[in-house]
């Protein structure tokens, strides 16, 4: 047995000509920690609140529910044994942020309801919470223990495959914009920067005329850029023996126009997309910061100011959420000084608590228990509905009845909880959290057999995180798919940048 004749040996050139310790820099110190400390802030800054000059007391199942998580995350597996858990921690910061967070900082801004109500909703949250972690902990246990492999290297067939997906990542995303501007007439500026805003088709300059098929084609085209921006991050990341020319410059500029597009064109206005977006070029800026001495104790400051450009991100998209409707081409521009950051009434749209409640309230009067039926656009909501004209819609469709809204103007987000127990009741808030539990601990259990040093091992953790925390906003069968394409992109980069060394006989 021996290694094909055209492979060197990496590591051990590596450690000649690379100084860096690339095994604890691809993740976040203490992020368990800082997760329960943030989360006990919110409950302990609830409990100020309240006692001085707050009108209203905290609601006291929410707030039972954020202390299970802390309890959770502090008692099991604190020191991970079990390896990473972000998709973990991500659940947990979905159910703090979209769920729990309004209803202890400020209960006045939760609707009056029926105080039998406001008690089922609050039982169905802590039930989601504590089916999740039965359902983690159940499968990561089966599991056990991540298995130990050798550090990241990039070996120099790893590099022509992940220089070739970078190239075709950006190729394919050229194509979804060469569709959009022959498609709609507009120019690739004005679709750039539409945003949510309706497109008005100038049908003189229409060059194809657009159906479902090629629409859907184009937005699988779309998700290239995705894997262009894991391509960049490896290239840009890499502990690279070889010498070669890495278009470094391309990798930075491929990360910063995900982000841009997640900004303004990508994302149709959706905070959601914007983070997944934005997601590869903050974790590569992190690692890469630590890869010197002179930042590397400077990364906090670092943190804080990326928090704060993705905070100015979601202000950008509430100032400009309808850019584009019924605009003149030169009319659409990237309108920076609309943006206000001390407008904090943008915070509200994170809490779903007063519709989740509303909603819950509906059952049984307003709609029937679904007794599963929503689990169907999950598992084939990837069928075109021309080929399936009775295919069931997702959950939302049932919120909107419920809360008397028109489909087609809005799409309400009652949570995970919510769904689950507009499924089976009780026992199907409890059945969807161990659902979701189960699903997050294998992908964290992945996750955690990365090489040590992977580049891609902080960014698809951030991905898989903020993916968990967008399906716990709800609906399920929406935000899974808002996920699986971006995230299933990057993993094809993932698996071709991992050293696979050829033997033969």
């Amino acid at each position: 047995m021996m290694l094909h004749p055209g492979i060197a040996k990496p590591p051990l050139i590596a450690s000649k000509t690379s100084n860096r310790r690339w095994d604890i820099l691809t993740d976040i110190p203490h992020i368990r920690l800082i997760s329960v400390i943030l989360m006990s802030l919110v409950v302990l800054i609830g409990l100020i609140r309240s006692l001085t000059f707050g009108s209203v007391a905290p609601l006291l199942l929410p707030m039972l529910a954020t202390v299970v998580s802390i309890i959770c995350i502090l008692a099991i597996d604190f020191k991970e044994r079990y390896g990473t858990t972000y998709m973990r921690l991500g659940f947990h910061a979905g159910i703090l942020i979209f769920m729990t967070a309004y209803p202890i900082l400020a209960p006045e801004t939760v609707r009056n309801i029926d105080e039998n109500v406001r008690f089922t909703a609050g039982m169905a949250l802590v039930l989601c919470v504590i089916g999740f972690e039965l359902g983690y902990w159940l499968l990561r246990t089966f599991a056990g223990l991540p298995k130990v492999k050798p550090p990241f290297y990039l070996m120099s067939n790893n590099y022509s495959w992940v220089h070739r997906l970078l190239l075709v990542g950006i190729a394919l995303y050229s194509l979804f914009m060469i569709y959009a501007v022959a498609s709609s007439g507009r120019s690739f500026l004005s679709l750039l920067f539409v945003l949510r805003g309706e497109l008005l088709v100038n049908t003189e300059e229409v060059l194809i005329t657009a159906d479902e098929n090629r629409n859907q084609l184009a937005t699988l085209l779309s998700y290239g850029r995705y894997m262009a921006a894991a391509a960049a991050t490896v290239l840009i990341l890499s502990p690279n023996p070889y010498h070669f020319a890495i278009p470094k410059t391309l990798s930075w500029f491929t990360l910063i126009a995900c982000a841009f597009i997640g900004l303004n064109q990508g994302s149709g206005g959706s905070r959601s997309s914007f983070l997944l977006s934005s997601v590869p070029l903050l974790t590569t800026l992190w690692i890469y910061a630590g890869t010197y001495k002179s930042l590397r104790q400077l990364r906090p400051l670092l943190a804080l100011i990326l928090l704060f450009l993705v905070y100015f991100g979601f202000q950008y998209l509430i100032a400009n959420r309808s850019q584009g409707n019924k605009l003149d081409d030169e009319d659409v521009r990237f309108n920076v000084e609309n943006v206000s950051v001390t407008d904090t009434t943008s915070f509200m749209a994170f809490s779903i608590y007063r519709d989740y409640e509303v909603v819950i309230g509906g059952f049984p009067d307003k709609a029937p228990f679904q007794n599963g039926a929503s689990l169907a656009p999950l598992v084939i909501g990837w069928v075109p509905r021309r080929f399936w004209l009775d295919k069931p819609y997702p959950f939302t469709h049932v919120a909107n009845q419920i809360m008397g809204y028109n489909v087609a103007q809005v799409s309400i987000a009652c949570g995970l909880p919510g769904e689950g127990y507009g499924n089976f009741g009780y026992m199907g808030a409890l059945i969807w959290g161990a659902l979701m539990g189960l699903a997050c601990a294998f992908a964290d259990f992945r996750l955690s057999n990365l090489r040590p040093g992977h580049p891609l091992s902080l960014t698809m953790r951030g991905m898989m995180a903020v993916w968990a925390a967008i399906i716990v906003r709800g609906g399920t069968a929406e935000m899974f798919y808002m996920g699986v394409f971006p995230i299933g992109f990057m993993w094809i980069c993932l698996y071709f940048s991992d050293p696979r060394p050829r033997k033969i006989l």
